[in-house]
């Protein structure tokens, strides 16, 4: 373990990748495990720290942008070399995904509350080992992050002659995965749903097929909106009121456009793709990093699927848990494993007031085979390295979509279950993640903190048309609600009225 005086020196010398969300710490402690083990995975070596900064619900996990970069440069090389070399370890992941939902099944179908504090110990670590052993392949695609940030679009920018605009509507293109999004997905399903829902009013059969299906989706995607800290299972009758809803303020032909749009979006761009490389004469080494970025996007798409479901089920472990020793799921959501560990197999309880101050304000990293959690004076000194590093001069980024001007009244969302927005407004927040969704189609426009041209705010604003300006690094920290801002969609600039 790194001491503390090499921790600050280390903090001070490099710049740091953040990703902010609402989280809790027991819930990211397993992908924090995975990037410590990433390298290895892979035969390299271990990054030298990573760190979450816990503040009330509110978790920025910090990466370091060096150390990140040198990995995707390595990848990068490893792709081109060796076509077999990244096929092996989708493989090897394949088994590991396929563990870890059988894990997430027994668990599914087995009755908590019979086990032993023994057993429960046993089923937990056996989960998390599983989420960490599953996560560690693909959360390699992070490596990626700095590239897409900004390189991506200055790089074809100054390849092609094209504007920053038309840049990022082309790179949205030739970077899109070949196949749809888990969001895309549930979308497909539900939208048949709504077709189906119509037909139902028809007679018994139709309503039977409908009903089915409805079951079928629900199993299949209740854990939609799931996040790194809230897991709620979506049920039947939520689902049929999405559809009655869904159906009551649009008309048939609007959802079967939609659903056809949707179907054959993924061949469009195939031939998109095609054509855009035909036509750009892009240099052989610049269309094998779109083609590993889309390769990465696509696998880390898989990997963001695969742990909101396992993340519902190490919440109803949680729940189970604290049940049994008098603890809230929000407090187990602060223990560390070898707080569980001693909980369920010593009788050790933790104070109630320790895991308040873990959730008030704590910093937790991860070194090579060890880690630490940080309270008080400590914690604060780093923190306030990560804010002066976080100073921006302007609120500028890149334009994801739209064009022209854009003016509106601000809603920031760091939390898009608890914070409220008003339809109309432009969502501002440190990234979108799949629980922004429903606030993304009620905005005017949408502004991050984070995220390069493959992010989630990126394409779905594409998707959606509305108006979009990526990686400003801090407009959520700089706006408040109610502010009136213009978003200038030719060069990415923000300005307070």
């Amino acid at each position: 373990m790194m001491k503390f005086e090499a921790l600050l020196k280390h903090i001070k010398e490099n710049d740091w990748w953040t990703e902010e969300a609402p989280a809790v710490l027991q819930l990211c402690i397993p992908f924090m495990k995975a990037f410590e083990k990433v390298g290895p995975f892979f035969g390299l070596k271990p990054w030298t720290v990573s760190l979450l900064v816990v503040k009330n619900g509110i978790i920025s996990e910090k990466t370091c942008v060096k150390e990140k970069t040198k990995m995707f440069y390595v990848f990068l090389r490893k792709y081109n070399n060796d076509k077999s070399f990244f096929k092996k370890k989708v493989k090897q992941w394949e088994l590991l995904k396929k563990v870890l939902m059988e894990k997430c099944l027994f668990i599914e179908n087995c009755d908590l509350k019979s086990q032993n504090n023994k057993q429960l110990w046993n089923l937990y670590e056996d989960l998390i080992d599983s989420i960490i052993k599953e996560f560690t392949p693909p959360i390699s695609a992070e490596c990626c992050d700095m590239y897409t940030d900004k390189l991506i679009v200055e790089d074809f920018t100054r390849l092609t002659g094209l504007s920053q605009q038309a840049s990022s509507k082309k790179l949205l293109i030739l970077t899109s995965p070949a196949k749809h999004s888990f969001i895309e997905t549930e979308r497909l399903s539900f939208l048949k749903l709504c077709l189906l829902f119509l037909k139902s009013k028809g007679g018994k059969s139709a309503s039977d097929k409908f009903n089915k299906e409805l079951e079928k989706h629900a199993n299949s995607f209740f854990w939609v909106r799931n996040n790194f800290k809230d897991t709620h299972r979506i049920t039947e009758n939520e689902f049929l009121e999405l559809v009655k809803e869904e159906v009551k303020k649009r008309v048939k032909n609007d959802i079967t456009n939609e659903l056809k749009n949707l179907r054959s979006v993924k061949n469009r761009i195939k031939i998109q793709k095609k054509n855009l490389f035909s036509q750009l004469h892009l240099p052989g080494y610049y269309k094998r990093i779109l083609k590993f970025i889309s390769f990465m996007a696509g696998w880390q798409d898989e990997r963001k699927k695969i742990v909101l479901i396992a993340n519902h089920y190490q919440n109803e472990l949680l729940k189970e848990i604290g049940k049994r020793f008098g603890y809230t799921l929000y407090e187990t959501q602060s223990f560390l494993i070898s707080d569980i560990e001693n909980l369920l197999t010593k009788k050790i309880k933790i104070s109630k007031n320790i895991l308040r101050q873990r959730s008030k304000f704590s910093i937790y990293s991860t070194f090579p085979k060890s880690d630490t959690l940080l309270l008080g004076k400590k914690a604060k000194i780093i923190d306030s390295i990560f804010l002066r590093k976080s100073i921006i001069k302007e609120m500028k980024g890149f334009v994801a979509s739209g064009r022209g001007k854009i003016s509106g009244i601000v809603s920031v969302i760091n939390d898009p279950a608890r914070d409220r927005f008003k339809k109309g407004n432009i969502l501002v927040a440190p990234m979108t993640r799949p629980e922004y969704l429903p606030l993304m189609r009620q905005a005017k426009a949408i502004v991050t903190d984070e995220g390069g041209i493959t992010t989630h705010a990126a394409v779905v604003s594409r998707e959606l048309k509305i108006p979009c300006i990526i990686g400003t690094k801090g407009a959520s920290k700089i706006l408040k609600n109610n502010d009136k801002i213009i978003l200038d969609l030719s060069d990415g600039t923000i300005n307070k009225v």
